[in-house]
């Protein structure tokens, strides 16, 4: 198996599509998206109005892309909206899909 990383970015769900755009201009091929509840330093989040929603965005890639990727977000986002990023080193079955 080859060194692999997972993005892992919890943000505001009005930003999904903006996301996936990231991605795909840093040369990402996917990504997977969940809705996702919880309460931080903004408050809870229910979940319970669309406006009111966060997603957990996930894409899994090179080191390389993570960092682009994180870099690209901390840049543009952290200042304007509530995103928290993780990076993780993980085994995919499969690698060849990454």
């Amino acid at each position: 198996m080859k060194k692999t990383f997972l993005l892992k970015v919890i943000c505001e769900a009005a930003l999904e599509e903006t996301l996936a755009e990231e991605v795909e201009k840093a040369g990402g091929g996917g990504y997977t998206a969940h809705s996702v509840r919880g309460r931080g330093s903004h408050g809870k989040r229910s979940a319970a109005m669309e406006e009111d929603r966060n997603i957990l965005f996930q894409v899994i890639g090179s080191r390389d892309l993570i960092d682009r990727l994180a870099k690209s977000l901390e840049e543009n986002f952290f200042k304007n909206y509530a995103m928290v990023l993780y990076i993780h080193e993980v085994e995919v079955l499969r690698s060849e899909k990454f």
